[in-house]
């Protein structure tokens, strides 16, 4: 399938989120580096609807500290 890129890219635009989505730490967008672009589809239509960097485990077991540190606020 094609990825209309300029499409993607002002449709992610318009939302406020970043062209390609990375990690959320501590409340704080971060790329976790050379990690593999994964193209989210929508299953019903096949349409690209976001895409992301693939985060290392080490950013999910800081990013699951700042959670467990920030949960009490929340809670």
């Amino acid at each position: 399938m094609a990825t209309d890129v300029p499409a993607v890219r002002e449709s992610l635009a318009e939302s406020g989120l970043p062209p390609l989505l990375t990690a959320l730490v501590g409340g704080q967008f971060v790329s976790p580096g050379a990690g593999e672009v994964i193209d989210v589809e929508d299953p019903a239509t096949g349409s690209l609807v976001a895409r992301f960097e693939e985060t290392p485990a080490g950013v999910v077991d800081t990013a699951v500290e700042h959670a467990h540190r920030a949960w009490p606020l929340w809670s």
